[in-house]
């Protein structure tokens, strides 16, 4: 940890040393130069602003050595507007601090930080602003933060970075460099596992020095303020910086800076390029510091030498305006009036002298301008811009001191200096604008006649803005003229957003003054027309204009793109298609038919029709088929075998169509022929896979029976037994949920290539479905013969498996059923071995014979299924409610509804006893459903007793969630509970989640927008993948008790708790902390800030009245209290 090497450093930051002594002593000079230049003018206070010489974007040296960025250009805006004089001194980060802290300057910026408080007052934030981590590409990626811990991170010395990652994660190695950019160069070089710096910095040094080998494996993190400081104490400063600040948001500035700084490409700094001339610069700087002293000498007298050559300059620019043929005023702001008025503009008003008294604002122009706007409101905007440092230019209507009205092209520039004097200098376009309302008067008469065109017409201009559209053009577009007008033609021809095929159609109607176009237009309904016209050249008055004469063609382009069309389908399909006569005799052919019969088309043109498609036996009949059915209904279709040229015959699929005149009469027949010689290959590999696994190849059930029953047979009459062994493997799921199918599938290829290996010939390897095989032992004396076969397949099992470069372990657990001892039917052995299987699968990896015992297991839990079917209607089953309190006001917020079963023999029996009967019985959909809507009902009838700020958290199972209507049935439950969504939040399991299909995910949107919450159950005891929790709408994560049973001793669950809550608030969730048994555990989950917490130690599961005496009693707060009996 600490500071880089010597050997580090030098190679990824030789050239910042040089830039470090640089800028340190121009900081050391310009600090003690801006004091002496304090003390030498008393009367007019400078502000020296410090900075971060190389933190691009925000603040650096520019090509020429000059401050430049974003933040230097909004403090030059805020000293303007405060009207302050300001003095930027960019240095290496650490002295910046110093300077600021000794008081030896007076304004910087910075991230907020509780240690920064004590040297700096902070004004308004700028913007927040975000930490970036960053890696070379070819390490191993950076997961998740927590994998931080045991890295060697680059961060900028001093920095809140480096505070952020010395106190979050303690096990990380930090290495500080002078300069954020210098940290990312050095991490490209090769050196160290990732840095942490701002994320604009980063990115602009990414693309700045070309770091292609890096990027940003994780999200943004740290947000925090950034923004400009002044030193503690000096208020009145920082009120003038926030009103500066407020101005610049407010006119638009900074929304201006913001966007060229922060969201551009940034061009190359000219000290990266230029490394060799900082040697060079530090040899003037020794020049310079040499020369302090006389400079400051001869200060006075070059300010005197300066006052006269400013005074002379200004003499000069005032003759240039007094000779200026345009007329030009000088608006002072101050005063809201004329300062200056040159000849031209005393001429243009109407002035008989100069006197400026006579000429206003007010009087110049009249009360309003033409649209009705008024002149003075306008004109404020106008100036407003201008003195914001925005030239303006625009048309205005003035008028002279005798009320003469006239037209004028006005441009608005402000002026250098402290003053608010804006230069406005006048053009009078009152010909220009009579010469136009002209044209527009003889371009309406020509709208009239173009309204009679049946073509549509439009005149746009070179940015493709419609100037005009006759009633044609309106018909075919659907708009009407207003909306057409000043409408761009990207609108209705998308394709012309393309600037490089907008300029190449211009330039080649420039060429030749007119062309042709064929395009498609989108009318106003979305659907879209084929046009077709010519684009036509106009100049008027040096503008360019495109007169278009349009026509549609949609119809015409239709008719031949069908006409195309079946040439093309009788081209290229792979059907045979004949054309033939009213004799059947053949016209032509397409190539598909050709090739099938291995014939030219030209050699089969002229031949019968029934020649070609029979087997020459049955040639005689097939034309009297023909000619019976076809000529009788119109039409006939059939398998058929048909004959190549070569004599070789194929089945085929004929179908035959007459093709009739309109007097009825038949005009030719229309034959397509279909080669269905792969299709009928395709019926026997179809057998095989009817009797065979798709995957494996193993025989399926299906072909299992038979065998069964053989072997069964074969058995009696040998007096042997048969050994049915069930085989599950164990692990595979896990293999399956967290390597993906395509492993799961080769795994499961390579088990059943072990299981045939191991076996005899005569024996049989069969697959069930998913994981579950059949071994079918034939000619056993007895079970012992069938244990060294089971062994040795158990062995073969726990062998280690390489798929696809993992090396996968995994077990089998095995039922044996005998025959004819365990059963002398294939359903009872198939049962029995499963029991047994069940049974085995207790101590995994190994076997078990059929117990008879198991019977009576297997009808005990045939029972329980049976009770729980009939329940809900004898009314057996009730629901508690498990209290959840936010933990910063120890109030109840919200209760879990958790299903209870009362069985009226058993007494009541856990849920981890029914609810897996429920889910493998599939009655777990009609039991949510019923615990979802006594969870609504209750809910309703809280908010009439005044707890509506109770919400109502239900459990819901995958089967649930994979059912399609689930968002319209709990649609349906809050209508009918009159339920708001807001008051019920669904939770599921991690597992559920990550196993959706995209139909659940789209209902779990559905469920999302009908303002429904959603919380992910048992967060962190599946396989997590943190991308489900930014893909799917979950607002809540509850931590699985087992990492709240740790708190407050287990590093480890502390650790995990904390990194859980802190990446839920991060995704903007609520974390719920379930398992609280413990005062310890409560108070240790407050501190780390997470939001609710349900547990024993609040509140075992009570029923509803408990809920409404409990939050009435105590106004919903409840305090640590020990558990209490339900």
């Amino acid at each position: 940890m600490g500071d880089l090497t010597s050997e580090s450093r030098r190679a990824g930051s030789l050239y910042y040393g040089r830039l470090f002594l640089l800028s340190w002593l121009l900081l050391a000079f310009t600090l003690s130069t801006a004091a002496l230049a304090q003390t030498t003018d008393a009367d007019e206070r400078v502000y020296v602003y410090v900075g971060d010489y190389n933190y691009p974007p925000y603040e650096f040296l520019d090509q020429e050595g000059r401050p430049s960025g974003f933040n230097i250009e909004m403090m030059r805006a805020i000293a303007d507007e405060a009207g302050i004089e300001l003095r930027f001194h960019l240095g290496p980060w650490p002295h910046v601090l110093k300077a600021l802290a000794a008081g030896e300057a007076d304004i910087s910026s910075m991230y907020y930080s509780p240690a920064r408080d004590a040297i700096a007052d902070y004004a308004q934030p700028l913007h927040i602003a975000h930490s970036q981590i960053f890696q070379r590409r070819d390490s191993p990626p950076i997961e998740s933060l927590e994998a931080l811990n045991g890295l060697e991170i680059l961060v900028q010395s001093d920095s809140v970075t480096e505070d952020y990652l010395r106190d979050k994660f303690p096990d990380a190695h930090p290495i500080t460099v002078d300069s954020e950019p210098e940290a990312l160069q050095v991490l490209a070089s090769g050196n160290f596992d990732a840095a942490l710096v701002s994320r604009e910095v980063g990115l602009h040094a990414i693309r700045l020095y070309e770091l292609e080998n890096l990027y940003a494996p994780l999200p943004p993190l740290l947000p925090s303020h950034y923004t400009f400081v002044v030193t503690q104490g000096n208020t009145a400063l920082l009120g003038l910086i926030n009103a500066g600040l407020t101005e610049l948001r407010s006119t638009g500035v900074y929304a201006a800076l913001r966007a060229r700084w922060l969201e551009e490409s940034r061009p190359e700094p000219w000290l990266v390029r230029n490394q060799g001339l900082v040697a060079a610069a530090l040899g003037l700087l020794v020049l310079l510091l040499v020369g302090i002293y006389a400079w400051n000498l001869s200060l006075r007298r070059r300010v005197e030498e300066r006052t006269a050559t400013l005074n002379e300059s200004e003499a000069r620019y005032r003759a240039l305006i007094e000779r200026a043929p345009e007329a030009i005023v000088i608006y002072d702001g101050d005063t809201d009036s004329y300062a200056a008025i040159n000849p031209a503009a005393a001429e243009l008003f109407g002035l008989a002298d100069r006197t400026r008294a006579r000429l206003t604002p007010d009087n110049a122009s009249p009360a309003r301008q033409p649209d009705g706007v008024p002149s003075q409101e306008r004109a404020q905007h106008y100036l407003r811009r201008a003195l914001a440092g925005e030239p303006q230019v625009f048309e205005w209507t003035h008028q002279t001191l005798q009320g003469r009205p006239f037209d004028a092209e006005v441009r608005l520039i402000r002026l250098p200096g402290d003053r608010p004097l804006v230069r406005a200098t006048i053009i009078d376009i009152s010909e220009r604008k009579r010469a136009e309302r002209a044209l527009m008067g003889q371009m309406r008469l020509n709208q009239e006649i173009l309204n009679g065109m049946m073509d549509g017409y439009v005149l746009v201009d070179t940015d493709l803005r419609i100037h005009e559209a006759n009633t044609a053009y309106c018909r075919l577009t659907g708009y009407n003229r207003d909306e057409l007008l000043n409408m761009s033609m990207t609108t209705l021809d998308p394709r012309l957003a393309d600037d490089d095929l907008r300029r190449r159609l211009i330039e080649r109607i420039r060429k030749e003054g007119g062309r042709h176009v064929e395009s498609r237009h989108r009318r106003k309904d979305g659907s879209f027309m084929d046009i077709e016209g010519s684009l036509i050249l106009h100049h008027f008055e040096g503008q360019e204009l495109f007169a278009g004469f349009i026509r549609d063609v949609t119809e015409r382009r239709a008719h031949a793109r069908r006409l195309r069309q079946a040439a093309t389908v009788f081209a290229n399909t792979t059907e045979g298609v004949i054309i033939a006569d009213q004799d059947c005799r053949i016209l032509s052919v397409n190539p598909a038919f050709a090739g099938m019969m291995g014939q030219d088309a030209a050699e089969l043109e002229g031949q019968p029709v029934s020649a070609l498609l029979s087997d020459p036996q049955q040639a005689e009949d097939f034309e009297r088929s023909l000619k019976a059915t076809v000529d009788e209904v119109g039409h006939w279709q059939g398998e058929i075998k048909s004959r190549r040229h070569s004599g070789e015959l194929f089945p085929a699929w004929l179908n035959i169509s007459r093709v009739v005149e309109e007097n009825d009469t038949a005009a030719g027949y229309i034959v397509i022929l279909a080669d269905i010689s792969e299709v009928k290959a395709s019926e026997q590999r179809l057998e095989h896979l009817a009797h065979h696994d798709a995957l494996t190849g193993l025989p399926n059930t299906l072909l299992l029976h038979a065998r069964l029953e053989h072997a069964m047979a074969h058995a009696n009459r040998e007096g042997k037994s048969v050994a049915v062994v069930f085989i599950d493997l164990d692990r595979f799921k896990y293999v399956n949920d967290n390597l993906g199918h395509p492993i799961g599938d080769a795994l499961l290829k390579e088990a059943a290539q072990r299981l045939c290996a191991t076996l005899r010939k005569e024996d049989t390897v069969a697959r069930l479905g998913g994981d579950e095989f059949i071994l079918l032992l034939e000619q056993l004396d007895g079970a012992a013969d069938a244990v060294p076969v089971v062994e040795k397949v158990l062995q073969q099992l726990e062998k280690p498996f390489y798929i696809a470069g993992h090396e996968l372990m995994i077990s089998g657990s095995m039922g044996i059923a005998l025959y004819p001892s365990d059963g002398t039917d294939i359903t009872t052995l198939l049962k029995n071995a499963d029991s047994a299987m069940y049974t085995a699968k207790k101590e995994r990896g190994n076997f078990h014979f059929y117990d008879p015992s198991l019977a009576a297991q297997a009808a005990e839990r045939f029972q329980l299924e049976q009770d729980l079917r009939n329940a809900v209607e004898r009314g057996e089953l009730y629901v508690l409610y498990q209290p959840q309190i936010d933990l910063q006001t120890r109030r109840i917020i919200g209760v879990e509804a958790l299903l209870r079963w009362r069985h009226p023999t058993h007494g009541d029996i856990a849920p981890a006893h029914f609810i897996p009967v429920a889910e493998e019985t599939g009655m777990v959909q009609s039991l949510g459903g019923w615990v979802l809507r006594e969870a609504m009902r209750q809910s309703k009838r809280w908010q009439s007793d005044a707890l509506s700020s109770i919400r109502m958290s239900v459990n819901i199972s995958a089967r649930q969630v994979l059912k399609e209507d689930l968002a319209d049935v709990i649609s349906g439950m809050l209508a009918e509970t009159g339920l708001q969504p807001s008051q019920i939040e669904l939770e599921l399991t991690e597992t559920t989640l990550m196993e959706l299909s995209e139909a659940s995910r789209e209902t779990l949107e559905r469920l999302r927008a009908m303002g429904v919450h959603l919380a992910v159950d048992d967060f962190g005891t599946g396989y997590s993948s943190l991308s489900y929790l930014k893909d799917l709408p979950v607002k809540t994560l509850k931590i699985d008790r087992a990492f709240v049973e740790g708190l407050p001793d287990d590093p480890d669950s502390i650790a995990i708790c904390k990194a859980v809550i802190s990446m839920g608030h991060s995704l903007g969730m609520q974390v719920i902390a379930e398992g609280v048994e413990t005062q310890a555990q409560l108070d240790a989950l407050s501190a780390a800030g997470c939001d609710i917490a349900q547990g024993f130690f609040i509140s075992r599961p009570i029923p509803a009245e408990a809920i409404t005496r409990l939050h009435g009693s105590r106004s919903g707060r409840m305090a640590a209290a020990r558990p209490h009996s339900r």
